[in-house]
């Protein structure tokens, strides 16, 4: 079946869907987009004319989302400042969502921060939406009060900061919005922004753990990650970087809410055919990972959990720590510290990072880690604290202790410490070339999915995949709708797989034979 079909299979049946189910679109247009645009510090990734920006709210271009998957909208309604342009605005979004909602699509009015922005979402109320999306950083008492003023008349979405989000309890949907554009960064593209490290060169960039970071505290509620394309090199986006763009995020189970740059938006409303054509490839690869819906359901299997405490930054939970985890294939889950003392830790675990004083259940939690074989790595907290924060209890046991207490902490070295110990215990999936490659690897009983995400034009071949259990089966299948079932060799205790050449995007369903 083909992709273009699969996409308008997966429109008829997300239709009228509600937050679970909403597959988002960002759909900026109208007088406050060309406002925006013709501010001085604007930072465009690409030019739209303005009279197509005022094109973009009118119904016609609706059309563009037919036999697509994409069933919620995202609406430009305030800049979070009033301006002139807020009525005429106002007019042409709420219209534009009477519209999409005819066509069983789901509009959003998106709401940024400022003076203005409680009289706006006031008026979103009021207005012919499902719901409102607070787009930037809100403190947690204006999201209260945001959920208090939609009680009953909409769903509220919020996307912030990750670490701010991932403690609210009020939205329907939360999610990442500082994420980074994907993409293979190489020495050529040096700036203040980004550096090609020591981890690698090229570096490759990833939101992957930011969105598994605020799954965390989601409770089950879908996550999406509101990052815009970014130009860091003088070339334009190509439909495949949107492919990579979707990939990136779904694979660690979110849905990015996909935000086209002004070229692309003014090609689709020119009807450009190219265009037209990657349009159909972008909304094809949203539409696949809709048919596979079903794997978001699988945790991380975590060969280390990451303890953290939103309100107490630590040094595992560094955005560069969890980053470089990711780089250096460390399947990790990050837990929130009061579902680790209600719930404990996961079996199997191998190692703990933890840089808090602990509870009376966390210390138990780790205890038993400790005495089952696991490590406990801590940083500078417990090395200024010594013994008061128990390490000689934890020292005791099976297991280990691994103390980072130094407060100049290389979030490097401790990945490619943490990374090594792994490998020398086989208690975890280890992948080898992995070249200009990210992975993500979801386990539950005797099924796991490896998610594998291409960063380079030019695809990694013999990617080498071992397993710690013995497998049955497994199932190669990729966005162009390629699908085969692997050889699959028998190591010691386990098993190993190769990987076809694979251009932007595959997942490998494994089934375990039972123990």
């Amino acid at each position: 079946m083909s992709r273009v079909i699969l996409a308008a299979l997966f429109a008829a049946a997300l239709a009228a869907a509600g937050p679970a189910e909403w597959v988002p679109l960002r759909w900026e247009g109208g007088p406050l987009e060309v406002r925006r645009r013709a501010q001085p510090d604007f930072e465009a990734a690409s030019p739209i004319a303005s009279e197509l920006l005022l094109q973009a709210y009118q119904p016609d271009s609706l059309d563009l989302f037919n036999d697509t998957p994409f069933n919620c909208l995202l609406l430009t309604w305030s800049l979070g400042e009033p301006t002139d342009d807020d009525a005429e605005q106002r007019s042409l979004a709420a219209a534009l969502a009477r519209r999409a909602q005819q066509r069983g699509v789901a509009a959003m009015a998106v709401i940024e921060p400022g003076s203005a922005w409680i009289e706006a979402l006031e008026a979103a109320a009021e207005a012919s939406f499902d719901g409102v999306v607070l787009d930037g950083d809100f403190s947690a008492e204006q999201v209260q009060q945001a959920a208090d003023v939609l009680a009953g008349r909409g769903a509220l979405v919020a996307l912030g900061d990750w670490r701010r989000t991932l403690a609210l309890r009020e939205p329907a949907v939360i999610g990442p919005r500082d994420g980074i554009w994907p993409m293979l960064f190489t020495a050529e593209d040096e700036s203040d922004t980004f550096q090609s490290g020591p981890t690698t060169n090229p570096w490759v960039l990833s939101n992957g753990w930011r969105v598994a970071a605020v799954r965390a505290g989601a409770a089950g509620r879908p996550v999406w990650a509101g990052h815009r394309p970014k130009r860091y090199r003088d070339q334009p986006f190509s439909a495949t970087d949107y492919v990579r763009a979707v990939a990136d995020t779904a694979m660690a189970g979110g849905r990015w809410a996909v935000a086209l740059d002004g070229e692309w938006q003014a090609g689709l409303l020119n009807g450009d055919e190219e265009k037209l054509e990657g349009w159909r490839r972008i909304a094809a690869a949203a539409a696949f990972f809709e048919q596979h819906a079903a794997w978001r359901e699988i945790p991380p299997q975590p060969a280390v959990v990451v303890a953290l405490d939103p309100d107490q930054p630590d040094v595992f939970s560094h955005a560069d720590t969890l980053n470089l985890l990711a780089v250096r294939h460390v399947p990790h889950r990050v837990v929130l510290r009061p579902e680790l003392s209600r719930q404990g830790l996961p079996k199997g675990l191998h190692g703990l990072t933890f840089d808090h004083e602990p509870s009376d259940d966390e210390a138990t939690a780790i205890d038993t880690l400790i005495q089952s074989g696991g490590t406990l790595f801590t940083g500078p907290r417990w090395g200024r604290a010594g013994v008061s924060l128990g390490i000689p209890k934890a020292a005791l046991g099976a297991g280990g202790l691994m103390a980072y207490p130094s407060e100049k902490f290389e979030e490097d070295q401790f990945a490619t410490d943490l990374r090594k110990r792994l490998d020398e215990s086989g208690s975890t999936i280890r992948i080898f070339n992995t070249g200009t490659l990210m992975s993500f690897y979801t386990e539950q009983g005797d099924r796991g999915v490896l998610h594998i995400t291409e960063y380079s034009d030019y695809p990694t071949d013999n990617v080498t995949v071992r397993f710690p259990r013995k497998i049955a089966k497994a199932v190669w299948t990729t966005l162009e709708g390629d699908e085969e079932e692997l050889e699959v060799y028998d190591t010691d205790g386990g098993g190993e797989i190769v990987i076809p050449e694979t251009s932007w995007y595959c997942a490998v369903t494994i089934d375990f034979l039972q123990p």
